[in-house]
């Protein structure tokens, strides 16, 4: 790996980036002088926050599990006064001052970038879950007849908002590494040259959803050198990035966009909380381009003013609590954990479905994705499965346009050892009640 003199995208870039809906965006005239009224002796006549006297919460108390038998069970106190203050109240739209500044910290230590201005120019705001900072992103990112690359399968969350923003989907064959860079470059190598060029490809490197691959560290440079040369973005959603249970964690596409040189400024990450602390919290945060995260905080302004600044104080105490050594103990406890869910869980598929289906073992996240021995995983899993007692996804709600596939996604991160032996019993049966013939076992 070779690397280059290091260089910023121009802001001007961004232009060629933005929707137009982005771009009408302003600041609120109340949210912009809100850190003015931090400023010592200020008198702020300003916003219709509501007094927090008329609140009534007296404080916020929250019990940690043990991390090992015997373990205390440390509390989390939010008490009266300031940071009580700051968790009920209207609040900084990027999030809170310390939450925002634990996470500035946590993006240097695991991806190895600062933002400093003049040498590493990005942004970060805190979001209500990563689904809420790519609802933003595509706002910002996507209208009416961009096109847009995409992982084939892909999350079927995000087929929703990008066809609602507008987009032309691109469909990029994956491989046991995701989203294959040999076919991507096909496909941009040969654009035609009467259409808009691709905006963004979006992608899910670690444990992707539905299909569990993982992209090696050569095939996100070999894609980031792709994004280079034709000149788009890499909107890397990374929900999973902490619940890799496989090796070392990949460098993510934003911290090798540092590590290989050349040019800054081509990477949206979308990181989530869900996944490790709580689904229910809706933490999570976005890290990109100033200007790409400024249309973000703009569209959140106008849209829910502010992340949940409850949660947000109960996230902030928890990482003061621990710091970041300790919240990186604490995501490696919780990938060990669904490592021993992934064991048992495939070794009931090997058990009881070697023989009529095939997939590729995950190293990260929470999904299997089995290819069954049968034309079509839909009437199977959506019609017969559900009377034999199981429920899963047919493959086909992971493509943008209606298709037969024998896939289907399972996940495992909620099934017993007990359940999943069952679970696949009642699937082998359902096969061959498709197929129409007796079981050989």
């Amino acid at each position: 790996m070779t690397c280059q003199p290091s260089s910023q995208l121009d802001s001007t870039h961004y232009d060629n980036w933005l929707t137009a809906q982005a771009k009408s965006r302003h600041p609120s005239a109340i949210r912009a002088l809100f850190p003015l009224e931090n400023k010592p002796g200020m008198i702020s006549l300003l916003a219709g926050k509501p007094n927090p006297e008329t609140f009534p919460f007296e404080n916020i108390t929250v019990s940690l599990k043990p991390v090992s038998p015997g373990a205390p069970h440390p509390k989390l106190e939010i008490n009266a006064g300031p940071d009580l203050a700051e968790a009920l109240q209207y609040t900084a739209t990027c999030g809170l001052p310390r939450l925002h500044k634990f996470v500035s910290d946590l993006q240097n230590h695991v991806h190895g970038r600062r933002c400093e201005a003049g040498e590493d120019d990005f942004a970060i705001t805190i979001t209500n879950g990563s689904q809420d900072a790519f609802t933003k992103a595509c706002a910002a990112l996507i209208e009416q007849g961009d096109y847009v690359l995409i992982e084939s399968p892909v999350y079927t969350g995000a087929i929703p908002e990008m066809t609602i923003a507008g987009a032309q989907f691109v469909e990029i064959e994956c491989d046991e590494q995701g989203m294959s860079a040999e076919k991507l470059a096909q496909v941009m190598d040969n654009w035609p040259q009467d259409k808009p060029r691709p905006k963004l490809v979006y992608t899910v490197p670690t444990g992707n959803n539905p299909s569990g691959a993982s992209a090696g560290k050569q095939r996100k440079v070999d894609i980031l050198n792709l994004a280079r040369k034709h000149d788009f973005l890499i909107l890397e959603d990374d929900p999973y990035y902490f619940l890799t249970f496989d090796g070392e964690r990949v460098p993510s596409y934003f911290a090798l966009e540092k590590q290989l040189g050349g040019e800054r400024g081509r990477v949206l990450r979308l990181d989530s909380m869900s996944k490790v602390l709580s689904s229910g919290i809706r933490i999570g945060w976005a890290t990109g381009p100033q200007e790409i995260i400024k249309a973000m905080d703009l569209h959140t302004s106008a849209a829910n003013l502010q992340p949940n600044s409850t949660s947000q104080a109960i996230v902030q105490a928890l990482f003061a609590h621990w710091g970041i050594d300790g919240l990186l103990n604490h995501v490696a406890r919780v990938a060990d954990f669904y490592r021993v869910k992934r064991d048992a869980f495939e070794g009931a598929a090997a058990k009881h479905m070697s023989d009529i289906a095939s997939w590729v073992t995950p190293t990260a996240g929470m999904f299997l994705w089995l290819k069954l021995d049968c034309d079509d995983s839909n009437e199977v899993i959506k019609e017969r499965a559900i009377n034999n007692g199981v429920i899963a996804l047919p493959g086909v709600v992971f493509y943008p346009t209606p298709r037969v596939t024998p896939y289907t996604r399972l996940s495992y991160s909620m099934a017993s050892i007990e359940d999943a032996e069952e679970a696949f019993k009642r699937l082998r049966r359902t096969v061959f009640e498709y197929k129409g013939v007796e079981d050989p076992k």
